[in-house]
């Protein structure tokens, strides 16, 4: 069987979304994309590693490509990560955002400290 489409410039490449973050504490980031370019049938792989550690290797997990959030914990606090979505071999352009540092400025409940430093 001949495919016409192969090495056809009609024949695109898979274009996955860039992921957006939309919040973040100390341990997680929640991400966002655009649901829309993508069917809502197809299961995507997050995956996230410690950016400019080239021994890092990647973490991932499969969400679902119309649900367009996902959260990603469990993280090291005031940790850049670097993060893509990918389908198949196609890998999305890849993001790096950073989680929240431990805080240890005073607490909202006016307690004194947020931290205990012994």
């Amino acid at each position: 069987i001949i495919d016409p489409f192969v090495n056809s410039p009609l024949k695109k490449k898979m274009s996955l979304p860039k992921l957006n973050l939309v919040g973040c504490d100390e341990v997680s980031l929640k991400l966002a994309w655009e649901p829309s370019s993508l069917s809502s049938r197809e299961a995507l792989v997050l995956e996230w590693k410690q950016a400019g550690n080239p021994r890092a290797e990647w973490s991932s997990t499969s969400i679902q490509a119309s649900s367009g959030v996902a959260l990603v914990s469990d993280l090291e606090p005031g940790t850049p990560y670097s993060l893509r979505l990918k389908l198949g071999k196609s890998e999305g352009p890849e993001c790096v955002y950073d989680t929240k540092p431990i805080s240890c400025g005073p607490s909202s409940s006016g307690g004194g400290s947020g931290c205990i430093i012994s």
